[in-house]
């Protein structure tokens, strides 16, 4: 760039300005040409009161509101700090889904949708009797008080054997849905629950096959429990299972899945 004069007139040194705009050679010359000009009767900005201290003090432009940088810094700092809190508050601040008052929730809770704990405590009971109305079990079609909307089955035992595979089914379809101990089925008596057995108990070196699981009611189930069965009725309920399985195109090595403990063997 080329050399120009520096604007204070007391000084007039030439200089080559580093920067397209620069029109003083140092800051001294700069400083020292707004006091003149702020002192100055016909060309000066008056005096003016600072912002964030109160003080009195010369203008070095029009625009001028504080007396030091520091002072200017300490304001527009509190200034943003402010308007954060204020742009935090209404972002956060929601009405109360139960009492339909507004209040201001953490952050870290967006989904908080109650004012207090009394007014969740008073949705959530209206909602169990008004939105959660008494329904049918998918399973064993006895009433119950669902405690979401989601809710099909009345316990975690009927979800169980709602969730059974195919298999189970078709084994119950193979024995007539009929035990195949006592011959009690939920078709005449809709107090019986049928489960499946194991004819040798898993206990006991049986398998999961379908080869050596029967039809029996939970009565029975419970009874005989791991308890070997005469040697000439287990071969003769085990020949039954065999022939039933053939009629019915039942793999006999088809294993089944059932939900039990760790056991020792």
């Amino acid at each position: 760039m080329t050399e120009r004069s520096c604007k204070y007139e007391k000084c007039g040194q030439r200089f080559a300005p580093k920067q397209h705009n620069q029109v003083y050679c140092t800051t001294e010359c700069c400083d020292a040409y707004y006091e003149a000009k702020s002192t100055t009767p016909a060309g000066g900005w008056g005096t003016g009161e600072c912002r964030e201290c109160g003080a009195s003090f010369h203008k070095k432009c029009k625009v001028h509101l504080f007396c030091c940088h520091e002072h200017s810094q300490q304001f527009h700092r509190r200034a943003n700090k402010e308007a954060y809190e204020a742009r935090k508050v209404k972002e956060h601040e929601v009405r109360c889904k139960v009492c339909d008052e507004m209040f201001v929730r953490d952050g870290y809770t967006a989904s908080k949708v109650y004012c207090s704990a009394e007014c969740r405590r008073t949705y959530y009971k209206v909602a169990r009797d008004t939105l959660h109305p008494p329904r049918t079990c998918w399973s064993c079609h006895a009433t119950f008080e669902p405690q979401s909307a989601k809710q099909k089955f009345c316990s975690s035992g009927c979800l169980i054997r709602a969730a059974r595979p195919r298999t189970h089914y078709k084994i119950f379809e193979r024995d007539g849905f009929a035990c195949g101990y006592c011959g009690a089925s939920p078709l005449t008596d809709k107090g019986v629950e049928l489960t499946l057995d194991h004819v040798r108990p898993y206990s006991v070196s049986g398998d999961d096959s379908a080869a050596n699981i029967l039809t029996a009611c939970k009565f029975c189930n419970t009874e005989k429990s791991s308890v070997l069965l005469r040697p000439d009725e287990e071969k003769r309920i085990i020949g039954i299972v065999e022939a039933r399985n053939e009629a019915w195109g039942i793999n006999p090595s088809t294993k089944l899945s059932f939900l039990r403990s760790k056991r020792r063997k």
